[in-house]
């Protein structure tokens, strides 16, 4: 396949592109931007390809990339060909940044410590309770924050604003969200199951959905500590529809996996090495430094407790399908810190365990 018929799924162009009807015009606009920000390209080279794409400069904007659809018609081709200049367009000399992808590099790159393992007590009942409270955590916490999920800006402030207008002791926060609240500009209309009103389990979540995943992905392999890139691969083919992935990233790294290979080879592949996991990650997927990777990390903390080092490594197994740079050491600073937490109580050394894992020269470190 040629690098234009990669960019199509059967044969189709533009909305096709990106699961969830975006349209390729907006793909590219957000694309630019992160290239010239994030990627560290360079910003007078990106300013007059958004300038040939019909964008305006500035932030991406998801409604001035579809009104430019509008204003200035440009054909699939000639949108792909900016894609593929921009995409090859160095990085420029004096960004400060070295961040790796693959596993050595990384670890090449993490700060001296001086210990990457902590003990923990050698107790079944210990363990059990420790897990216990993490996955009641993170089921809580999920479901504390999926009412405001949605709202814009999802600030502090309005959290704030929502609660007082019901009561004053409302704030600080102490409970689930009430279902509503007298102020009139904001409104709970997602996960109204999660509200306090309504409130009888923890309802459906991408995050916990994906700790679950996560979960029985690891348990595919030969042993934990045997887990590869190739288990999550066959975990998501057998288990997970688009919907429930959620985040744009995992859709994408999702479909490229099947537009890319064909189900019998992820089914039949004997190693990670029958797979460009790069290519899986990062084809026409802007959302590859987003925090998808990371809401995957908790399991891999679990599957490690006080070796942040080991569920570091477990973590990259994973996000490496459909992150790169701060997207994989989002992941893996997660995965350490929660591995760490199982035998540390400082939340500061928690933290620095987690920043043990990731590369010194990144700008999630700085």
């Amino acid at each position: 396949m040629n690098d234009k018929a990669k960019m199509t799924v059967s044969g189709q162009e533009g909305t096709m592109l990106v699961p969830g009807g975006y349209t390729l015009r907006q793909l590219i606009g957000w694309e630019l931007a992160q290239l010239a920000g994030d990627d560290g390209r360079d910003p007078a080279s990106m300013s007059q390809l958004r300038k040939e794409a019909g964008l305006p400069n500035g932030p991406f904007n998801w409604a001035a990339a579809s009104a430019a659809e509008k204003a200035k018609p440009i054909d699939d081709a000639t949108l792909l060909d900016i894609y593929q200049h921009a995409l090859a367009l160095p990085i420029r000399p004096d960004f400060p940044f070295t961040e790796p992808d693959d596993l050595e590099g990384i670890q090449k790159l993490r700060p001296s410590v001086s210990t990457r393992q902590f003990p923990i007590p050698q107790s079944d009942e210990w363990l059990y309770d420790r897990l216990y409270g993490a996955w009641l955590g993170r089921c809580a916490g999920c479901t504390l924050g999926g009412p405001s999920e949605q709202w814009r800006p999802n600030t502090r402030e309005r959290t704030m604003r929502y609660l007082t207008a019901v009561s004053p002791d409302e704030w600080p926060i102490k409970d689930y969200l009430p279902e509503s609240s007298p102020v009139s500009d904001i409104k709970i209309a997602w996960k109204r199951d999660a509200t306090r009103e309504q409130l009888s389990y923890v309802p459906a979540d991408d995050d916990l959905t994906h700790t679950v995943i996560a979960q029985i992905a690891l348990q595919s392999a030969p042993t934990p500590a045997a887990f590869r890139s190739l288990d999550l691969a066959r975990t998501w083919m057998r288990l997970v529809p688009y919907q429930v992935t959620a985040g744009g990233t995992s859709m994408m790294a999702l479909r490229n996996l099947i537009i890319r290979y064909p189900m019998g080879m992820v089914g039949s592949a004997q190693d990670d090495s029958a797979f460009d996991w790069h290519w899986i990650a990062t084809h026409c997927n802007p959302f590859r430094e987003d925090i998808d990777g990371a809401i995957r990390a908790d399991s891999y903390g679990y599957a490690a407790p006080g070796q942040p080092e080991l569920a570091a490594t477990l973590a990259w197994h994973d996000v490496r399908v459909s992150n790169v740079k701060n997207g994989i050491y989002c992941c893996t600073f997660y995965a350490a810190m929660i591995a760490a937490a199982f035998a540390l109580d400082d939340p500061l050394a928690v933290v620095e365990a987690g920043l043990a894992e990731i590369p010194a020269t990144s700008r999630l470190y700085a």
